[in-house]
């Protein structure tokens, strides 16, 4: 049977933000469906990726704040919908987290869901009505879809940003419970992210709730031997440089690592704080005669997987604050590359010392510094078990082909 499904991306097709996840999925929903419409909420960049024949880009984004504030006032879908705002209400005064602050973060979650409502309605009169809409991220957009969608299956991946309390302003997640009673399918990337949410958000039987990991692709079929020798332990990292990445802590490690470790640290990837961590590495490791690094930016996804597959990394480390699953440490593991990452979200469901080095959440940079020194000192043997062990966790879990055919199988199913 023909199926259409709508999917909403924060920046798909664009070459930065989701794409680096949504690049992976999208292939085997143009498989499974017969038309794919997506609905980017970013605007339209003029380098961007290629999509498949059978799907279709719309970009949402208006710079005309006052003109779309005007016509969220305006909107049928905002005065029929009005009272979502007081059901929001009721689980703020439950939950303790009422104050002017939340409630008027709750508002202008409620403006955006409408905003996205009156940009929805002049595409649906281009497209037939979708069979299913999906999110991609649980944010605005999906209790907009939810509002819009008439007889329509309303479904949402869950990662991090859109689930933890901690990652929002005043630490609430607007609209939570309001959205998990309107939608039909709730998808989580971790089991650590779901046993959360039903701890904090479910209104639902818990068969309502599923664990679907992402994955990434691999040119490898099997694991990738390599040697610990005299030349440079090569440790790579790979994450936006912004404050809860902490790349300071990789810093602080390699200054306290035994300096008769010879190591070579690369880290791939930019962010707002680029330039400050860059300045940090040259006070503190540049006088450091056993340690060298660089720091490489932005690497193009498809450039960034060619890259991993023909350099020798010994390590890939990851010192987050807060994680949902990261797709680098299972790119990482792709190409048989052993993980040192601390114990939070749901790090422990791809890290444990088969593949790696599991260190808790509360981990200092003197504690990455011994997890270093311990892989670099490693027995041939227990290397070379490190990192087959480090091929068969992503084969087994976090292979794309596997993951993403079954969960394009999951909405096509979805009623």
């Amino acid at each position: 049977m023909a199926k259409t499904i709508f999917m909403f991306t924060q920046n798909y097709p664009s070459i930065k933000g989701d794409s680096v996840f949504i690049v992976s999925e999208i292939p085997f929903l143009c498989k499974k469906f017969d038309k794919v419409i997506i609905l980017s909420l970013s605007k339209e960049q003029k380098e961007k990726l290629c999509v498949p024949e059978n799907c279709t880009v719309y970009f949402l984004y208006s710079s005309k704040k006052v003109q779309s504030l005007f016509k969220v006032f305006c909107s049928i879908y905002f005065w029929k919908n009005i009272k979502l705002l007081y059901e929001e209400y009721k689980d703020l005064k439950k939950s303790n987290k009422f104050s002017i602050y939340t409630m008027f973060s709750a508002i202008k979650f409620y403006f955006r869901a409408v905003n996205i409502c009156n940009k929805l309605k002049k595409i649906l009169k281009k497209e037939k009505n979708p069979d299913i809409f999906y999110s991609f991220w649980s944010d605005a957009e999906t209790l907009a879809a939810s509002l819009i969608g008439k007889n329509i299956c309303v479904c949402s991946r869950i990662h991090r940003y859109d689930l933890y309390e901690e990652s929002r302003i005043y630490n609430y997640q607007p609209f939570k419970k309001v959205i998990d009673r309107r939608i039909a399918g709730c998808y989580f990337i971790s089991q650590q992210g779901m046993k959360y949410y039903l701890n904090k958000f479910a209104t639902k039987t818990q068969n309502h709730y599923k664990l679907f990991y992402l994955g990434s692709f691999s040119n490898k079929t099997s694991y990738t031997k390599l040697t610990l020798t005299n030349d440079p332990f090569e440790i790579v990292s790979i994450s936006d440089i912004i404050s809860f990445k902490r790349v300071e802590m990789i810093i602080e490690a390699l200054t306290v690592v035994n300096n008769k470790i010879k190591i070579r640290w690369t880290h791939i990837g930019d962010g707002i704080e680029f330039n400050n961590i860059k300045t940090l590495a040259k006070e503190k490791l540049g006088k450091i005669d056993n340690i060298s690094f660089s720091f490489l930016g932005y690497i193009q996804h498809e450039k960034l997987m060619k890259y991993l597959s023909v350099h020798n990394f010994h390590c890939f480390i990851t010192t987050s604050q807060s994680e949902g699953l990261p797709v680098s440490v299972m790119e990482a593991l792709s190409f048989s590359i052993p993980i040192i990452a601390p114990n939070v979200g749901g790090i422990s469901e791809i890290v444990d010392d088969t593949d790696g080095i599991l260190l808790p959440a509360t981990a200092k940079a003197k504690d990455f510094a011994t997890a270093i020194e311990k892989i670099a000192k490693m027995s041939p043997k227990q290397y070379d078990n490190l990192r087959k062990e480090a091929f068969s966790m992503w084969n087994k879990k976090f292979n794309a082909k596997t993951n993403y055919m079954v969960f394009a199988e999951e909405l096509y199913n979805l009623k």
